[in-house]
């Protein structure tokens, strides 16, 4: 059975890369929107670059230099409009610090023990995004270079753990004792 994979970028010119890639390469459909909390509301895209752009609510200060609106989409909302019938359904979010509110808006993709793959940038301090997954009640995991997982309980650690402020780092979060996070702890003990 072939799971749907479905990519979502707010920002048309990087939507368009995507759509190419889409065409060129086959095996996954792109929905331009911005990953939120709430389904459906008009939001801004901000910011000349690809790492820089953000997304704001229309009518919000930040929201006043974007140049293009889009809809406002949930991970819960996508799941059950793209992922009907999955068993087991995995998000992979890098979306530019707005992984606190694309958590908000999964709570039954979390109650229903889907694992998040997520970003936590090293310029990021205050690890917004890997402090939401725990505020969620997940079991977070860091990634090492040498392909090894660090549990996260506490952010200070992970902040020890984050060396260079100019990349991102990919974490595991998965709520605790669910079925998927014992075959993913199962597999990393070999």
């Amino acid at each position: 059975l072939v799971k749907p994979i479905i990519a979502i970028e707010p920002a048309r010119e990087t939507f368009e890369i995507l759509r190419t890639n889409a065409e060129l390469n086959g095996g996954f459909h792109c929905l331009q929107a911005a990953i939120m909390d709430t389904d459906g509301a008009s939001v801004s895209v901000t910011g000349n670059r690809h790492a820089s752009r953000r997304v704001a609510a229309v009518g919000s200060p930040r929201a006043s230099a974007g140049k293009e609106v889009v809809l406002s989409v949930t991970v819960d909302a996508l799941i059950r409009r793209h992922c009907g019938g999955v068993s087991l359904v995995v998000t992979k979010l890098d979306i530019e610090g707005a992984e606190p509110q694309a958590f908000a808006g999964a709570t039954r993709a979390l109650e229903a023990g889907y694992p998040v793959i997520f970003e936590c940038h090293g310029a990021d301090l205050e690890c917004r995004s890997t402090g939401a997954a725990l505020s969620h009640g997940l079991a977070v995991y860091f990634l090492t270079e040498q392909g090894k997982f660090i549990q996260i309980t506490n952010l200070d650690a992970l902040v020890r753990l984050k060396s260079d402020p100019n990349r991102g780092y990919n974490l595991l979060g998965v709520r605790p004792y669910s079925r998927f996070e014992r075959q993913f702890l199962r597999a990393y003990e070999d």
